[in-house]
């Protein structure tokens, strides 16, 4: 199932990615959270990262799954 219209750049759902990957950092600034709490995701394992070097990536589909997941409603 494809979640994303390439052409655009724009999630289906809404949510406006301008790359395919984030640092630690990007995420901060983009979604907010501290980057100890982006970290301790990865680390756990309930977001999947893309290693190269030192620095880590998460893919914009999976930031979009991550928040889809953790979504609560009152």
């Amino acid at each position: 199932m494809k979640n994303r219209d390439d052409s655009k750049g724009k999630d289906l759902k809404g949510i406006e990615f301008k790359k395919r990957l984030y640092s630690i950092t990007d995420m901060v600034s983009e979604i907010g959270a501290t980057e100890w709490y982006w970290r301790s995701q990865v680390w756990n394992g309930n977001l999947p990262f893309i290693q190269v070097g030192r620095k880590m990536f998460i893919e914009s589909r999976d930031i979009e799954r991550f928040i889809e997941t953790h979504r609560t409603s009152n």
